[in-house]
């Protein structure tokens, strides 16, 4: 079976937000309900599978909560895909995605991947930091670094699980 496996935060524990499952009502966190509004796919689209944690493993169960923590590594190596949610749009975040983006292009047109620290080391040397802030002739922007500065104080960047997933 194909899947996208599902690395999140759950927020607040307390299920709030219903959804369809099987037909059944199935409440979840707020943070799960906002992944699934946005990733939600139009009549006719098709559909994904998704592995979700709150969803898959039966979080009353004790012993299958255990039993599927041990299989977690298997779990995510297996998705044809992982999707990490960070949360919603929030703290100019789309500027810090949209600078990311930028530095992910940039670094790949200087090489390899494999190649990587070098490249970082050798730019960082350079007096030229034009690669990294935009021209000098243009007036710097210090909103997408401070939005980069908010992404990454998000609570998902602090799981133990991230290793595993």
């Amino acid at each position: 079976v194909k899947y996208i496996a599902l690395s999140y935060t759950w927020g607040d524990h307390t299920p709030t937000a219903p959804i369809l499952l099987d037909g059944q009502r199935f409440f979840v966190t707020k943070n799960l309900y906002s992944f699934l509004q946005h990733f939600r796919q139009p009549p006719g689209y098709g559909s994904f599978v998704y592995w979700i944690d709150a969803i898959c493993i039966n979080q009353g169960d004790v012993r299958e909560k255990d039993k599927q923590v041990q299989r977690m590594k298997q779990i995510y190596e297996g998705a044809d895909e992982v999707y990490v949610w960070l949360g919603p749009e929030a703290d100019d975040s789309h500027l810090a995605m949209r600078k990311l983006d930028s530095l992910n292009k940039y670094f790949r047109q200087q090489g390899p991947d494999e190649a990587a620290p070098q490249i970082m080391m050798s730019l960082m040397n350079q007096e030229d930091t034009s690669w990294m802030f935009g021209p000098p002739s243009e007036p710097f922007d210090e909103r997408p670094w401070r939005a980069l500065e908010k992404l990454f104080a998000r609570p998902w960047w602090t799981r133990v699980w991230i290793i595993q997933e």
